[in-house]
């Protein structure tokens, strides 16, 4: 269960930097 919950944890950190990635992408395209 532990793993699983350290797993959960990592993906939406990794999701949250991607999002941030590509929204700072668009910003400074414009």
């Amino acid at each position: 269960m532990m793993l699983n919950l350290l797993q959960l944890l990592f993906m939406s950190f990794t999701v949250e930097r991607l999002e941030t990635s590509i929204f700072t992408q668009g910003h400074c395209e414009k």
